[in-house]
């Protein structure tokens, strides 16, 4: 299985064009806050328009559900 770590800058020139092959590849993505403080832990607004402009499918979001996350940790041997 092939894993990659795609961090592009949202408004950067290749953002839209990354995000668009990576829900055309089907690549499992997750979301995160990127909190600086701890009141912003879980808060993924910008996260999450993006994913909704692109009609991303859920299933390939691996933080979209407890169940999802788990399942996502099983597949790698990791038990929670």
């Amino acid at each position: 299985m092939r894993r990659a770590l795609l961090s592009v800058p949202p408004r950067s020139p290749t953002a839209a064009v990354s995000r668009r092959c990576v829900k055309k590849h089907g690549v499992r993505v997750s979301l995160d806050s990127d909190s600086h403080c701890a009141a912003q832990v879980g808060r993924t607004p910008r996260g999450l328009r993006l994913l909704e402009e692109l009609d991303f499918p859920p299933e390939l979001i691996i933080n979209s559900s407890p169940e999802r996350l788990a399942a996502f940790f099983r597949e790698r041997g990791i038990e929670l």
